[in-house]
Parts: C-alpha cells; sequence; structure tokens
C-alpha cells in the first residue's frame, strides 16, 4: 500500500478539493496552467456534493502563492 493519500479515498468533499488544488500545482502536470488547472478541477469535490465551487476573486496572489509553496 502507498504512503500517499488518494484523492477518492477520502470522504470529506472539502478535504478532497485541497488535494486536488495543491496536487496539481505540486505534481506539474502540465507544462503551463498549472495553479489554473487546479483551481478548475479542485471544484469538481464541492460541485458534486452540491457545495459551491470555490472562488479565488479577493485573494491577493502573493498570500496564495506563498500557502501554496
Amino acid at each position: 500500500m502507498c504512503c500517499s493519500p488518494r484523492v477518492n479515498d477520502e470522504p470529506d468533499p472539502f478535504n478532497r478539493s485541497l488535494m486536488l488544488l495543491t496536487g496539481v500545482a505540486y505534481l506539474q502536470a502540465f507544462a503551463d496552467c498549472n495553479k489554473r488547472a487546479g483551481r478548475v478541477i479542485a471544484n469538481l469535490p464541492l460541485l458534486q456534493a452540491s457545495l459551491p465551487p470555490l472562488s479565488f476573486v479577493t485573494v491577493d496572489k502573493e498570500a496564495y502563492t506563498r500557502g501554496l509553496l
């Protein structure tokens, strides 16, 4: 068994969302737009649970970047 958590094994939609948000940005899955793709993908568990999607409109860009690091 692998020691890293699997998104689908996490029951809480907020935790799944956070795992996707940080995981896509960290893994650098794409040549460009990893953080943007992560923000879009992170909404899937929330929308599936009938919760509102994430919005980063009022988040300070520098604080967001420091938080991911």
